[in-house]
């Protein structure tokens, strides 16, 4: 019997300036942005999602009951619009109750890697609040986005 899939999409939190992530440390992007990039903490409007896509569940992990909490860090432009995207972190774990999975027991990590071009094309389509200073003048400004994909056994 086929798993019913439930994609949690939404974004769970904004994860602004949190010292770990899953708990690994987010490193600064060393390359160089704009210099209109700027500190989340010194905008007057923070970026907010108004539009959100749900990513694609990647097969191979959906056949093999793995979920995922996947951990973006996106630029968002002036505008509004993703303008770069880097993948951050990928949690794994397999569906609660699936079947032949030893309670306890982590899938591994080669799963990770499909969780990376689905999330970072769905996150690519959202569109957030213009970013403003006190000033009211728009900004670049860094975010994390956290995405969960999360399979569900039938209800009987």
């Amino acid at each position: 019997m086929k798993n019913n899939i439930l994609i949690r999409f939404a974004l769970l939190n904004i994860l602004f300036y949190s010292p770990s992530v899953f708990g690994q440390e987010i490193k600064q992007s060393q390359s160089k942005t704009a210099s209109d990039t700027v500190e989340l903490t010194s905008l007057k409007h923070w970026p907010q999602p108004i539009k959100q896509y749900p990513p694609v569940y990647p097969a191979r992990a959906q056949q093999e009951n793995v979920e995922a909490e996947v951990m973006l860090k996106v630029l968002i432009g002036k505008d509004g619009r993703p303008k770069n995207l880097k993948m951050v972190n990928v949690k794994l774990s397999y569906m609660d109750g699936a079947p032949n999975v030893k309670p306890g027991s982590k899938p591994p990590v080669k799963y990770a890697s499909l969780f990376d071009q689905p999330s970072i094309d769905a996150v690519r389509k959202w569109r957030f609040t213009q970013p403003m200073r006190a000033d009211s003048t728009t900004a670049l400004v860094w975010i994390n986005v956290p995405l969960k994909y999360q399979l569900q056994l039938p209800k009987k």
